[in-house]
């Protein structure tokens, strides 16, 4: 089953960094779901877990040897901004943070696109590559050390 917190997952990696490659999804159930992917030779981690305590967000966390990026997202309801922190030998820097609901955001990046011709960053095309990797992923893989999508 291809659920849109997955979808959303690799949406988040697609804008955000890069489009993913090899998803394979090692567990999922009523609880949430575990799978990993690629990012060109880079290991990609994606979690989920379902809580019926707190509220909805997503959390998108780079870890490399010397700097760590963390984007934090509130429940798109909210109109708490998202935050982006780097840190490094220097400490935590959180960058500027703008005040709108992920829905003005949306409905603003819309009207930027068909009026002013600015361009998507996330395409019906890109959906439905990520959904293909989701869709080849929740067959079990034949051998899971060569899993592929593409």
């Amino acid at each position: 089953m291809i659920s849109s917190d997955k979808a959303a997952a690799l949406a988040l990696l697609r804008t955000a960094i890069a489009p993913a490659r090899a998803v394979e999804v090692i567990q999922t159930d009523a609880h949430g779901h575990l799978a990993r992917a690629y990012i060109g030779d880079v290991p990609v981690h994606l979690a989920a877990a379902v809580s019926g305590l707190g509220t909805r967000r997503a959390r998108l966390d780079v870890l490399g040897p010397a700097v760590q990026w963390r984007l934090s997202f509130p429940d798109p309801a909210t109109a708490r901004p998202a935050t982006l922190v780097r840190t490094d030998v220097d400490g935590e820097r959180l960058f500027p943070t703008l005040y709108e609901s992920a829905y003005r955001a949306a409905w603003r990046h819309l009207h930027a696109c068909v009026t002013g011709g600015a361009a998507s960053p996330y395409s019906l095309r890109d959906l439905a590559d990520d959904l293909s990797l989701l869709h080849t992923s929740a067959s079990p893989p034949p051998t899971p050390n060569t899993w592929s999508a593409r």
